[in-house]
């Protein structure tokens, strides 16, 4: 199997927003804010760090880019 590309990541992230809207009726513009909403909440639930992660993600993203 290859490696994901950017192109791939930013698929399953869009199919992840459109299941929320789907969901909730919110459309696109929303559907990203209320996403990462919804992680926070599941981040607490779960007792985990969503600041945390949102900087891995961020480092992730800045070496993928």
């Amino acid at each position: 199997m290859t490696s994901p590309t950017n192109d791939d990541r930013a698929a399953w992230a869009h199919d992840a927003i459109l299941d929320l809207c789907a969901a909730t009726g919110c459309d696109l513009d929303d559907g990203l804010t209320d996403l990462l909403c919804d992680l926070m909440h599941w981040a607490s639930l779960m007792g985990r760090n969503f600041d945390k992660a949102l900087d891995q993600a961020r480092m992730h993203f800045g070496a993928e880019a």
